[in-house]
């Protein structure tokens, strides 16, 4: 249920609640996992996620295109996703408690 549940959601800040994936700063691309392509703008205090033509394929003419992204060409491969056990291994360590709690009372 909780894996139907992390791909039925449609809303990203939905999906860093319900995943545990951080949806802001350095690493907030859940696709590409660890290697998110970040900068910061000093300017504006905002980061800027880059690199996201590397999801198409090697022959694709935006992949190429300078002037719209970056300036560079994109030579990278894609990122893989993570594999099943890789996911039970991040998930190992995630402590999971459900419900309000209990309150204490004075």
């Amino acid at each position: 249920m909780h894996t139907n549940l992390m791909w039925i959601v449609s809303n990203f800040p939905a999906l860093a609640m319900l995943s545990g994936w951080s949806t802001k700063g350095k690493l907030a691309c859940p696709s590409c996992n660890y290697d998110t392509c970040s900068r910061y703008l000093k300017h504006s205090r905002r980061m800027c996620y880059l690199g996201h033509p590397r999801v198409l394929p090697q022959d694709h003419p935006l992949r190429k295109d300078k002037k719209s992204f970056d300036g560079t060409e994109e030579h990278r491969l894609a990122p893989t996703p993570f594999s099943g056990i890789e996911v039970l291994e991040e998930l190992r360590e995630f402590n999971t408690i459900l419900g309000k709690g209990k309150k204490k009372r004075s």
